[in-house]
């Protein structure tokens, strides 16, 4: 929770926040979860999509999620 109220307080736009280093600690802590959780799944038959996945999700940093939002967000207002 401390978290969040630190990212509040040192942002005013949701952009700021996307760049903001609050938000990147905090991508990199819900990929470490994410990946744990995956890992548990890894001696099952979908071991291939299990490790794809794991390796798809550590390629991703905040930087890279922002921009997908940011285009997501785009294509929206455009339509």
């Amino acid at each position: 929770m401390e978290e969040i109220l630190e990212i509040r307080k040192e942002c005013e736009t949701p952009l700021e926040l996307l760049k903001s280093e609050a938000f990147s600690r905090y991508v990199e802590i819900y990929k470490s979860e994410f990946i744990k959780e995956l890992k548990k799944r890894e001696d099952s038959n979908l071991k291939e999509d299990v490790v794809h996945k794991i390796d798809y999700i550590n390629s991703i940093d905040a930087k890279i999620y922002a921009s997908i939002l940011r285009v997501t967000h785009h294509i929206k207002v455009m339509n």
